[in-house]
């Protein structure tokens, strides 16, 4: 059975998804009730949760949601990285902003060392070595510590006076690791 379509959270195809078993039924989300169904992705055969909301205001959530793959070309990336980047997104998507931005920062720190950075150094060493070597440019390196820095709050309690890392910061450190990652490993 067809039901509408979608991006897909995993390969970022509109396709139609296709109800597989007989769903999980209703349960409470986000303070409201909402009827649940599992889909599989006619493209990549992966599933995907969706809910509707019962009553009033209409509206539905997929989990994951589209978008929640966003580098493109992301196998270019190397293994080990792509995965703290796709943690990292993972994070995000549960609103688990701390972990999200503690992944986005092991995610850089796994490029400078991958490009060369002596892996005994500190993560800002490291960066700013590989701009010596002319591996990154001034704005790259600019990008990675500010990753560093968001990354730093989420894995490391009160060294900053930071206690919580917002959503927006989460996002940001995400968005700046992607331009590490496209500039580093897709365009070149």
């Amino acid at each position: 059975m067809a039901v509408n379509s979608y991006v897909c959270g995993h390969c970022g195809t509109t396709v139609a998804m296709t109800k597989v078993g007989s769903g999980i039924g209703v349960v409470q989300y986000d303070g409201r009730n909402a009827d649940w169904i599992f889909l599989q992705c006619a493209a990549c055969g992966l599933p995907t949760i969706s809910g509707r909301y019962q009553g009033p205001p209409e509206g539905s959530v997929l989990f994951p949601p589209a978008g929640w793959q966003r580098v493109k070309n992301v196998e270019k990336v190397p293994g080990p990285i792509r995965a703290d980047y796709d943690e990292a997104i993972r994070c995000l998507t549960a609103g688990a902003s701390k972990a999200a931005a503690a992944m986005a920062r092991r995610a850089a720190q796994g490029v400078c060392v991958e490009r060369g950075a002596d892996p005994g150094k500190r993560l800002a060493d490291q960066i700013d070595q590989l701009g010596e070597q002319g591996e990154l440019t001034a704005r790259l390196v600019g990008l990675s510590h500010e990753v560093r820095v968001l990354g730093n709050s989420g894995a490391h309690p009160g060294d900053d006076g930071l206690e919580e890392v917002s959503r927006d910061e989460a996002e940001q450190a995400i968005s700046f690791l992607e331009h590490l990652l496209s500039h580093v490993y897709i365009i070149g």
